[in-house]
């Protein structure tokens, strides 16, 4: 994917949280749109790719406008040679 795209900036972003705060969040959500323990075993199928931490912020105390203030202000996120 660095290949296809180096020619643009890109941020890349994982968007994490703890296993309680998912499930809260998870019940938050109108019953049709839950996805139970689905949500875990995706966490879980994250954890093992060890995605290098840079790229990870951890959401369980933040808010939607705090993600994105770290996301647009923060130069660590970007992927490829070309995004300066």
């Amino acid at each position: 994917m660095k290949e296809k795209f180096s020619e643009y900036k890109i941020k890349f972003v994982v968007l994490m949280a703890n296993e309680d705060t998912i499930v809260k969040r998870d019940l938050e959500r109108e019953e049709d749109c839950r996805m139970g323990k689905r949500a875990i075993e995706l966490l879980q199928s994250f954890r093992k790719k060890k995605i290098d931490d840079k790229y990870i912020i951890k959401t369980d105390n933040l808010n939607i406008d705090e993600i994105i203030n770290i996301i647009d202000k923060n130069d660590k996120f970007y992927i490829g040679e070309k995004h300066e």
